[in-house]
């Protein structure tokens, strides 16, 4: 299964559960021959939900066996210390079992 593939399956799930999400995209395409066009901050987690007020959840999408680049790593530490939730998902479940360990705890 590709990343984007989990993606869209973590997506359809949240929309299903009633969290709000959104896909972030960054990265880097051609324009042309010559240039590059850089969106969105390289590392930055693939997907943002909210899934109770005042919550945000960072989620990283890997396919299993994939690690964090430094660049994600990064991100994940300096989202953590400014009270975001951050989480790396192989699988729809994943998101399932942190979304309620989230909510629990609220």
């Amino acid at each position: 299964m590709r990343e984007s593939d989990i993606q869209r399956e973590i997506l359809q799930f949240l929309s299903l559960s009633g969290v709000p999400a959104l896909r972030v995209n960054s990265g880097r395409v051609w324009v042309g021959q010559r240039r590059i066009l850089k969106f969105g901050d390289e590392g930055f987690p693939d997907l943002l939900a909210w899934p109770g007020k005042g919550i945000t959840l960072a989620i990283e999408v890997k396919r299993p066996g994939e690690r964090l680049s430094p660049a994600q790593a990064e991100w994940a530490l300096l989202l953590k210390t400014k009270g975001i939730y951050y989480m790396v998902a192989r699988s729809v479940e994943e998101v399932a079992v942190r979304i309620n360990a989230i909510r629990e705890a609220a």
